[in-house]
């Protein structure tokens, strides 16, 4: 298995949260919010098959994560213009192209996540022979985060991102 791990930003989404400092190289608790998330994914996947999708704005994550668990530890993806999460992803593709088998994608500013709830997606994942599969919540209120859109019999349709909710 290997994994993915979303870690560009757009520039609209760091002036959204009022920082200049790149949003998942902000503290929280003893790290660096990122760090969670490759903490997390190394439960998971073996470094050498971590890939990390970062912007072209800046290679403070890469220096970072560099300084904090090692160097060419990791595999680092460079979109080079914030286009959103399903090219951040197709960016990746070049470095995979010779691996069929599992990927793993994460957000790097979702360090909450527990290590049973990933185990669990992914021994589900590979126990049904799965093509894709996808772990998503319930959240009270106004979050920041994409909508899952499902049709009557529950199965997912669309990921619509908080910019393009205009017409929910």
């Amino acid at each position: 298995m290997k994994a993915l791990i979303l870690a560009a930003g757009s520039h609209e989404h760091r002036h959204s949260q009022g920082t200049a400092e790149t949003w998942v190289l902000q503290p929280l608790g003893d790290y660096a919010i990122i760090d969670y998330v490759v903490q997390l994914a190394e439960t998971i996947v073996e470094p050498e098959g971590i890939y990390i999708v970062t912007s072209a704005l800046s290679d403070e994550i890469m220096v970072h994560l560099n300084s904090h668990f090692g160097h060419d530890r990791y595999q680092y993806v460079v979109q080079s213009e914030a286009r959103g999460t399903g090219d951040a992803v197709l960016q990746a593709r070049g470095g995979l192209a010779d691996y069929d088998g599992p990927l793993l994608i994460l957000y790097a500013d979702t360090p909450l996540l527990r290590e049973s709830s990933l185990r669990g997606l992914v021994t589900r994942h590979l126990l049904k022979g799965s093509t894709f599969t996808l772990l998503s919540a319930n959240a009270e209120g106004n979050q920041p985060y994409g909508r899952i859109m499902r049709d009557a019999t529950n199965r997912i349709v669309d990921i619509v991102e908080p910019t393009d909710e205009t017409d929910l």
